[in-house]
């Protein structure tokens, strides 16, 4: 293992944070930066998007690996910090997500983009 390389652990111990795995699911995996970076894919779409509350998020850019996907977002010209987004797969698969820093009162932004 070289500093290029990263280890990964992969645990899986309940089923949508609902039911718990008997015996829990544990991956070690060993991914090479180098790989990931040249795998690496940025969507610029600077594009607003008025939502159903009357605020507005701005979407900066969209970078995915073979390992994450990352929605650069800015809220400047929103009331709310409480952000869900809906990501929707070409195969049609859609994930809602919520964002991890909340700082004002929680209000239902939801957009499909």
């Amino acid at each position: 293992m070289t500093t290029e390389d990263l280890e990964l652990e992969i645990s899986y111990d309940n089923w949508n944070h609902e039911e718990a795995i008997e015996n829990p699911w544990k991956f070690h995996v060993d991914v090479s930066q180098r790989q990931l970076l040249s795998d690496r894919q940025v969507f610029d779409v600077h594009q607003t998007v008025s939502l159903q509350d009357g605020n507005a998020v701005t979407i900066d850019k969209v970078v995915t690996t073979p390992i994450s996907t990352t929605v650069y977002y800015d809220l400047s010209e929103s009331k709310t910090e409480d952000v869900h987004v809906q990501i929707q797969s070409k195969d049609g698969s859609k994930m809602i997500f919520s964002s991890a820093y909340r700082s004002n009162d929680p209000c239902n932004l939801l957009h499909t983009f």
